[in-house]
């Protein structure tokens, strides 16, 4: 085009490669969490889901559902359904990549559930 060469593809793809690997060796902190104790909106903008813990009441077996989005009309992106007094943990580590925010929809006998998230957004993949 410009008359220069291109750098050999190998070059680019080894230079791409070790960007990516010292993005993941940085040290992140803690992701941010938060208990749930009524049905709540916890991010209000993009983020990222990474997971949460649910522990049923005696009463009986106990419901959670979390979707990317306002309200509980919007995308379900995870949901727990436990025993009586059972606890129930979902973690992802890389997260799920929130679009529109992020709630949480309790259903009966939760004793505790705490959401585990990232406020700052990422690209999807």
């Amino acid at each position: 085009m410009n008359g220069e060469p291109s750098p050999p593809l190998m070059t680019v793809d080894l230079a791409t490669f070790l960007c990516c690997l010292r993005e993941l060796l940085q040290p992140r902190p803690p992701f941010a969490h938060s208990r749930v104790y009524a049905d709540r909106q916890l991010i209000q903008r993009a983020g990222v889901y990474h997971g949460g813990y649910l522990l049923a009441t005696a009463g009986g077996t106990s419901t959670v559902s979390v979707y990317d989005g306002l309200d509980a009309s919007g995308e379900p992106i995870d949901s727990f359904s436990v025993a009586a007094s059972t606890p129930e943990r979902h973690i992802y580590e890389r997260g799920i990549v929130l679009q529109k925010g992020l709630f949480v929809d309790l259903g009966s006998n939760v004793s505790a559930f705490t959401a585990y998230y990232d406020p700052v957004p990422r690209e999807r993949g």
